[in-house]
């Protein structure tokens, strides 16, 4: 809401802040990672690792391994993207560009801890397996793959009532939103 002159100010303020508190024993070297000329502000890239780039590139190894018939490759590549997820993308920052990333990060760490918990439980670990589709199920709660896994890792344990509770829980909620259930959900639930 400042007039251009007093908004460019500010930002050469703030500028200054931030580069201080980037390299505080910098004296009179240029700033390495946040550096400004004119109108245009460049964050450096050499030598700097960005967690949602290392996120990618885990998933881009874990898609290719799967591709390849490599489950196991796949599976280490996936908890590897998982490590590196931190949660939503800058939590609290209203901006369209931004919730399209955020979602876009949150759709694929969830695909990640579903495919982690189906490659667990087809190892035989179906401990572990309920552990990742709980925590698929926090980040999007109407999932019918996490909810499948759910079911199929409480079967795995021999918890048949907590199964059918899993079932009922998501005919439920999703009754209450209007849907219904997927036919492989449907099927699963038959069983």
């Amino acid at each position: 809401d400042l007039p251009p002159d007093k908004a460019a100010a500010n930002l050469r303020a703030n500028l200054r802040h931030l580069q201080a508190a980037l390299q505080p024993d910098r004296g009179d070297e240029p700033p390495w990672f946040v550096q400004g000329t004119g109108d245009v502000i460049v964050l450096a890239t050499e030598g700097v690792t960005v967690d949602v780039h290392r996120f990618d590139e885990h998933i881009a190894r874990a898609v290719q391994a799967e591709g390849s018939g490599l489950p196991s490759v796949a599976l280490v590549a996936y908890r590897a993207a998982l490590d590196v997820h931190g949660g939503d993308l800058l939590p609290g920052l209203d901006d369209t560009d931004v919730e399209v990333e955020r979602v876009r990060l949150r759709t694929l760490a969830h695909s990640a801890r579903c495919r982690v918990g189906e490659l667990v439980l087809a190892q035989g670990e179906p401990e572990v397996a309920l552990r990742e589709a709980a925590a698929a199920l926090r980040l999007e709660p109407l999932s019918e793959r996490a909810h499948r896994l759910f079911v199929r890792a409480h079967l795995a344990v021999g918890s048949t009532t907590q199964a059918r509770a899993v079932g009922r829980t998501l005919l439920g909620t999703l009754a209450a939103e209007g849907l219904r259930p997927e036919e492989e959900t449907a099927a699963l639930l038959r069983r």
